[in-house]
């Protein structure tokens, strides 16, 4: 039932791509579809578009947290001597 769940969503998103014209405000997978001509693709940047840009907006949220364990992770007030490596 699950699966069948999730394929309903994702199929939602062909709705979004065919019903909304207005460029800024289609979805990631809109806006990708529009990378896709007639007779060539560029797979290259969809690759990109697919990966990268989920990537971006998942840093963005939690960057306070990335940025929060860089520091909590941090030596501070002494350099590592050759011994202290990890």
């Amino acid at each position: 039932m699950c699966l069948l769940l999730f394929l309903w969503r994702w199929n939602a998103f062909l709705q979004a791509i065919v019903l909304i014209d207005d460029p800024s405000k289609r979805t990631m997978a809109g806006a990708l579809r529009n990378l896709v001509g007639q007779y060539t693709s560029d797979a290259v940047l969809l690759n990109a578009g697919s990966l990268l840009a989920p990537t971006i907006v998942v840093f963005l949220i939690f960057q306070r947290h990335f940025v929060k364990a860089l520091i909590t992770g941090a030596v501070k007030g002494r350099a590592l001597a050759p011994t202290d490596q990890l």
